[in-house]
């Protein structure tokens, strides 16, 4: 049976800086949260293409020595979100996993408020990846933005009515 978990956090940074480096994901997780990432790799297509296929490389310490592939299967521009999902038998904690990372306008023009968002179904009683280590990434997501000068070619506006 398939659960739901998700977290939102708010966020000091652009909305559409956040959307930058979500877009090359493959780039940007692994600086952001080394703790959790060690490596993405794009086997086919690119992080922002419905379709493509990475090996996502977790840090030994956040799940030991692991590797999954996961598929890019929902890419919008507009709304500001993406998700991937792990190929079956990929991930030996879950039968199915689907995670979604969702932008949207902060409480000023400079932030932003991320979800992430975790569809499982785990094998035996595995559950989520913990509250914690989720609100981790995303301030790690923040702090990497916030210290380094990248991703800052986001000169379009968010309008959503």
């Amino acid at each position: 049976m398939m659960a739901t978990v998700a977290t939102s956090l708010d966020l000091k940074v652009h909305p559409g800086r956040m959307w930058e480096a979500l877009k090359d994901a493959a780039n940007f997780m692994p600086k952001a949260a080394p703790f959790f990432w060690k490596n993405w790799e794009v086997l086919e297509g690119s992080p922002s293409t419905v379709g493509s296929l990475i090996l996502l490389t977790f840090n030994p310490a956040a799940r030991g020595d692991l590797s999954i592939k996961v598929r890019v299967t929902e890419f919008d521009e507009e709304e500001l979100y993406v998700t991937y999902e792990s190929l079956l038998d990929s991930d030996p904690l879950y039968k199915q996993l689907r995670v979604t990372m969702s932008i949207d306008p902060g409480q000023d023009e400079e932030s932003c408020v991320v979800t992430w968002s975790v569809f499982y179904e785990p094998v035996g009683n595995q559950g989520p990846p913990s509250k914690e280590a989720r609100h981790r990434l995303l301030r790690e997501m923040e702090a990497y933005l916030r210290t380094n000068d990248v991703y800052m070619n986001f000169c379009r506006t968010l309008s959503r009515g």
